[in-house]
């Protein structure tokens, strides 16, 4: 028969297991549009932090929930700079739902992440979907609200999203500059909306309709997003 201190200590492991598999959740669905979750939940996964990353339980909400919501795209526009011949460059075709009226290089390339048409085996799409999903859950705007930086709570909070959102920005970009050498490249976040029932059903629209996809600002995070594509 079993002891009373292993009843004692399976108990404690059953109970923090089943908090550190809710903590995540929680602090997903209780974060605000500038991602500072609830004082509970935060704290909540602050004590089951290190459980739940050793057992991979901080998966992406935002996608396997049962509401998934629109997905996110990461677009890179690698544009040659001086120290290329623009007459050996080939033009390179730009993604379907670029738009058209920007004032772009001619020898702009581009490269979008994922792209079912280029990134195959179907696992390597699915890490490159991995790693866009990654990039946009860890955007913290580039400035806060007037009214959020009388907090000083969610001031050094946005401070510490900031900084590791820009150590992931700078990891992409050093990642294409090493296989793009003479090349300036720029990062937009994209996102890629989900059709209503009326679009699918009367106005026909596909999965795949160019004002499905929308660029997301960088700035102030409740800015309206910058554009439609394409208009």
């Amino acid at each position: 028969m079993m002891g009373r201190n292993w009843r004692v200590f399976l108990s404690f492991a059953v109970v923090l297991h089943l908090l550190a598999v809710a903590a995540e959740p929680l602090r997903f669905f209780s974060a605000s549009p500038v991602k500072f979750a609830s004082e509970d939940a935060r704290l909540l996964r602050m004590v089951t932090q290190r459980y739940s990353d050793f057992m991979y339980l901080s998966h992406g909400y935002s996608f396997f929930a049962p509401n998934p919501g629109p997905s996110h795209l990461l677009e890179c526009e690698i544009a040659p700079n001086s120290n290329v011949d623009l007459a050996a460059e080939p033009p390179l075709d730009r993604p379907a739902f670029a738009n058209s009226s920007r004032e772009l290089s001619k020898k702009s390339s581009w490269r979008v992440f994922p792209d079912r048409r280029q990134d195959r085996p179907r696992l390597l799409y699915h890490r490159f979907f991995m790693l866009s999903e990654f990039y946009h859950t860890h955007f913290a705007p580039a400035t806060l609200a007037e009214q959020s930086k009388l907090d000083t709570a969610i001031v050094e909070q946005w401070k510490q999203d900031r900084r590791m959102y820009e150590q992931l920005q700078k990891s992409i970009l050093a990642n294409l500059e090493g296989k793009h050498l003479n090349h300036e490249i720029s990062l937009r976040r994209v996102e890629h909306a989900l059709p209503s029932e009326y679009q699918i059903f009367v106005d026909r629209w596909k999965m795949t309709d160019p004002r499905l996809y929308l660029v997301l600002p960088e700035g102030d995070a409740s800015a309206s997003p910058e554009r439609l594509l394409p208009p």
